[in-house]
């Protein structure tokens, strides 16, 4: 046992403390490498929510858009919120507003109204379709010969038909 070499106190502290700082070194380097992923995650995170709320922000404004277009009959709401979109923004407080002819922001529908009424040819012609006379000709026809202009000697000699 006298063959076996004793350390003094200096060199056991000394090889402790290479040890201990070569393991803190370790975990240091570790956690760091940790504390990057999970950063990269949280601006990844913050990104993605980001994202949705103006893609909810959006969908919000898109959806005022077309329900007033289609409230005012619009020809052909989804083309024409193309045209209008630009004109659509959402304030502060989260209302959707529109930016009306003088440049005011007003609520969509109001916006979208006097849109409309200042470019007639967006607008859908709500009339009934047909002549327009409010006649119901089939009646009309069902009394007649064959010759509907039977019934209108007048109409038949003006076309030149013989009775």
């Amino acid at each position: 046992m006298d063959n076996e070499k004793k350390f003094t106190q200096e060199e056991v502290n000394q090889i402790v403390s290479k040890r201990l700082a070569e393991e803190k070194a370790k975990f240091s380097e570790i956690l760091q490498e940790k504390e990057a992923a999970m950063t990269a995650k949280i601006k990844e995170a913050e990104a993605l929510a980001a994202a949705a709320q103006i893609q909810e922000r959006n969908n919000k404004q898109a959806g005022a858009l077309l329900e007033a277009l289609n409230k005012f009959h619009a020809v052909n709401p989804p083309e024409i919120s193309k045209l209008l979109k630009d004109n659509v923004f959402t304030d502060d407080a989260g209302n959707v507003l529109f930016k009306g002819s003088n440049g005011e922001a007003v609520p969509v529908e109001k916006g979208v109204e006097e849109y409309l009424k200042t470019n007639a040819w967006a607008v859908r012609d709500m009339q009934f379709p047909g002549s327009g006379g409010g006649v119901n000709l089939s009646r009309h026809y069902q009394n007649c010969d064959r010759n509907p202009h039977a019934t209108n000697p007048d109409l038949s000699g003006a076309m030149g038909l013989k009775e």
